[in-house]
């Protein structure tokens, strides 16, 4: 019963999004208090629903909050002093008049992406803990096995462009990004190799079980810290505890520490000092509780600019080619292609993009609604439906990916679907020759 209340609690949040934003209200303030008591009824919502545990869908939810309403509500709750560390050039976009628009986009979202997580969950209820049809210390030693490789893999290319010099062990952000390791073609495949390890070393067992491999992937996530790097760790760990939570882990004091250490101490280090190198001021980290929902809140910039260029007649809606026309240039290999977001990715620059402002782009309100629905449904079902670690592993790579699309443009997500799946469909055929 209270599930069902939470279901129309969310369908009237989304109808009342969408009238105010067809009313044209633009209320800061009454935006921030609106979205507030949102994201409260789901949490209460997303504990009851999931039973006190963090699945993939949960994880995916939270990245996308944060970074729609990380840095707003700081700035309405907490004041300008709270973003001390940018400059009021980088903040124009909360005078836009345009601010309390978009936040009722992300209300809208959310809400949506729970309507479609709630419909999922009558249909395909989440299990208590998650059932493994196979043995499962032959799973754990497949996993094992072929995670190690793959994370010793991106390891020893490190360690090759540390010995040939092409770069340096601790470096400032902005040289690791001209280094020859960031700037190569295979870089971005250095990257999944690294998240599906990641995740399959999860799967496989604790980190006692698989210590060789969990060694070298602390030794690879310092090498990514020590030179200014967060997205390529934190990213796959987030779905590591989405599928802890699907496992049937629940949230625990443990599990809390963790999150506040990465949010408030590690998170904020790694942004402050990359600029000037992290590995050389290790004594200037420091306890910061906002910084971290404030950068990764900065993506709520792009949507209010993307209004600014639809207003200005610079660009206009997409109807749908961000989405099909990646897949197109997939099929397509050997023929030229184009983006569909050309013309915003050379406007906004490095700002990454969020799929709250694709989603509009492409068909408006209803392409939010569509996109996050679809999302969370999908996404809720595979969960449920996982019934061993093969399976589970392989959805925390999908959820890895979506969770970095949310940060950027839907454009390289079917690539890197189809590489995530070919690498499952691999491990898994030799896995089962091996039997």
């Amino acid at each position: 019963m209270k599930l069902r209340l939470y279901s129309f609690t969310m369908l009237v949040v989304g109808v009342l999004a969408v009238i105010l934003i067809f009313l044209g209200y633009s209320s800061v303030v009454g935006c921030a208090v609106f979205s507030t008591l949102t994201l409260l009824v789901i949490v209460w919502g997303e504990m009851k629903t999931d039973r006190y545990r963090i699945t993939f869908s949960t994880a995916l939810l939270m990245f996308t909050i944060v970074t729609q309403f990380g840095l707003f509500l700081c700035y309405v709750f907490l004041g300008r002093d709270c973003l001390s560390n940018y400059h009021d050039y980088t903040l124009r976009f909360l005078w836009s008049p345009y601010l309390g628009r978009v936040v009722l986009y992300a209300v809208l979202a959310v809400s949506c992406f729970e309507m479609g997580k709630q419909f999922s969950r009558t249909k395909y209820p989440l299990k208590e803990g998650a059932v493994y049809s196979e043995s499962k210390q032959r799973v754990n030693q497949h996993l094992a096995l072929f995670s190690t490789l793959m994370i010793l893999l991106v390891f020893l290319y490190f360690v090759y462009h540390i010995l040939t010099g092409g770069m340096s062990l601790f470096s400032t952000y902005e040289q690791f990004r001209e280094s020859r390791v960031s700037s190569t073609s295979i870089y971005s495949y250095i990257l999944i190799l690294f998240y599906v390890g990641t995740i399959y070393l999860a799967a496989a067992g604790t980190v006692r079980e698989c210590w060789f491999g969990w060694t070298i992937w602390f030794l690879q996530v310092i090498l990514f810290a020590m030179n200014g790097n967060k997205g390529e760790f934190l990213y796959s760990m987030l779905a590591v505890v989405g599928m802890k939570g699907l496992m049937g882990k629940k949230i625990s004091f443990r599990m809390i520490l963790m999150g506040v250490f990465l949010l408030c101490v590690l998170i904020p280090s790694i942004t402050t000092l990359r600029g000037i190198g992290v590995a050389q001021n290790l004594r200037s980290i420091s306890f910061n509780p906002v910084e971290a929902f404030t950068e990764m809140g900065m993506q709520l910039r792009t949507s209010v600019y993307v209004l600014e260029l639809m207003d200005d007649a610079t660009t206009g809606f997409l109807y749908g080619r961000s989405y099909w026309q990646p897949l197109f240039n997939l099929i397509t290999p050997f023929m030229s292609h184009t983006q569909a977001t050309a013309h915003i990715r050379s406007t906004l620059g490095g700002m990454g993009f969020s799929q709250v402002a694709e989603s509009y782009l492409n068909f408006g309100v209803l392409g939010i609604v569509v996109f996050f629905g679809l999302i969370g449904y999908f996404l809720s079902k595979a969960e449920a439906k996982a019934n061993n670690k093969f399976i589970i592993a392989y959805i925390g790579t999908i959820t890895c990916i979506l969770i970095n699309a949310t940060r950027n443009y839907f454009a390289f997500v079917p690539g890197h679907i189809l590489m995530v799946s070919v690498v499952a469909l691999l491990v898994r055929r030799i896995s089962i020759k091996k039997r």
